[in-house]
């Protein structure tokens, strides 16, 4: 007997995307990955560690990174993670040399935490130095998505700078399935990551929490990523028997689901409604920005059905 989970579809791409196909088509309506929209210098500037290391630099040297309790589920949660302090230099040391924690280290009564970054997966989340803020040139992307309109923030709700976030993690890690209640856009830089993305109208289908044994935005299927595999579109793909048979045993009615793939390539940007459902893996060690944004006042009629209550 054959055991699967739903073919994959594919996330949509633009190449050179204008402001006037953006908004008709995609901003409120469905996950659009863009090409040609993060300035091309971004990505090898970001490789050079004295670089990162002089914009990262916190108090005594250290960055605050979070340790998923199994090792693999990372969210800001205590139910998820709990935190540490690792140098700057053993952070960027193993994002940028590729190296991965060991599997299995770590467990147990987390005596290690806190001293270096080669035995555990970590996140590290951070606000963006002025320096980084004008390498992303934000306001040249927001141009591209809004035209005319970028500053009019009854359109184009501003995308504040104390929101922008920037991701580092080791491959391996996933954000569990949640919703975000804003615009969003993720841009990779370094590394490989990919989306798994479902639509609100499939919200039963992926096992919501009810905000007393869970966060109110999050779900309880897990590990949706890994089971479709390293190449999601191929015949040839294989995929872990294992666990496709545990996420169809603890999760069938994830089958009832449009499950959308895209591996985020660095240079690449998604964008993200809000209300979707999605998943994150890191691939590869992996540098992120997310850039939010609040929804405009015309858009509160329609709000998608997992943020209704």
């Amino acid at each position: 007997m054959t055991i699967s989970l739903p073919q994959s579809l594919r996330v949509e791409t633009c190449k050179d995307i204008g402001a006037e196909k953006f908004n008709r088509l995609y901003r409120h309506r469905r996950p659009v990955l863009l090409k040609n929209l993060l300035p091309e210098a971004v990505a090898p500037l970001w490789k050079q560690k004295t670089y990162l290391a002089r914009q990262l630099l916190k108090k005594e040297g250290k960055l605050e990174v979070m340790y998923a309790h199994d090792q693999q589920n990372f969210m800001d949660d205590v139910d998820f993670v709990e935190k540490g302090l690792v140098s700057v230099d053993d952070v960027l040391d193993v994002i940028l040399n590729n190296t991965l924690p060991e599997e299995d280290a770590g467990h147990g009564n987390g005596s290690n935490k806190g001293e270096n970054a080669n035995s555990r997966r970590f996140y590290h989340r951070a606000h963006l130095s002025e320096a980084m803020l004008n390498d992303l040139d934000i306001h040249t992307i927001r141009n591209r998505l809004f035209g005319e309109r970028a500053d009019d923030f009854s359109f184009a709700p501003e995308s504040k700078s104390e929101l922008i976030r920037l991701w580092v993690s080791t491959g391996g890690n996933i954000t569990p399935m949640h919703f975000d209640r804003c615009h969003g856009l993720l841009l990779q830089v370094y590394g490989r990551k990919r989306f798994v993305l479902i639509h609100p109208d499939d919200t039963s289908s992926v096992y919501p929490y009810d905000g007393i044994n869970g966060p109110s935005h999050g779900a309880k299927v897990r590990r949706i990523g890994y089971s479709y595999g390293r190449e999601p579109f191929s015949e040839s793909n294989t995929v872990p028997f294992e666990l496709v048979e545990e996420i169809l045993t603890r999760f069938p009615k994830i089958t009832d689901a449009d499950i959308y793939i895209v591996d985020l390539e660095p240079g690449d940007v998604l964008y993200t409604p809000p209300g979707c459902w999605h998943e994150v893996t890191s691939m590869t060690n992996s540098i992120s920005v997310t850039v939010p944004w609040d929804m405009a006042p015309f858009e509160l009629d329609d709000v998608p059905v997992n943020m209704a209550f």
